[in-house]
């Protein structure tokens, strides 16, 4: 499977948990205000499900013993978050990834590593 028919799945089965528990705001038509407070409340939740991975790294480096599997719990939490939030846009985050990367090679040029 390639990554993109990876990640389509993904994004494929988030949209089928949301739409099963009435939270597919993404796939109706909404207004611009509508869509800032869809955008609002996705970002809240994406950032605070990134305070609680936060936290675990905190408490990793604190009890200098790795949360590993809350880690990794709490940053699948973001990335849900990420896909609602990609879908509100209607973007397609592979094209939008590439576009990104394709930039930032462009403005760090400069910090490139010879190899």
């Amino acid at each position: 499977m390639k990554m993109s028919d990876r990640l389509q799945a993904i994004i494929d089965r988030q949209r089928e948990f949301d739409a099963a528990h009435g939270w597919a705001h993404y796939d109706r038509e909404l207004s611009d205000e509508q869509l800032v407070e869809e955008l609002y409340r996705g970002t809240v939740h994406l950032l605070g499900e990134l305070g609680e991975f936060a936290n675990d790294v905190k408490k990793s480096h604190r009890e200098s013993g790795l949360r590993k599997d809350e880690l990794r719990e709490e940053l699948t939490d973001t990335f849900i978050y990420l896909i609602k939030l990609s879908l509100l846009l209607d973007m397609d985050l592979e094209t939008e990834h590439k576009k990104k990367i394709e930039k930032n090679y462009a403005r760090f040029e400069h910090h490139k590593k010879s190899l």
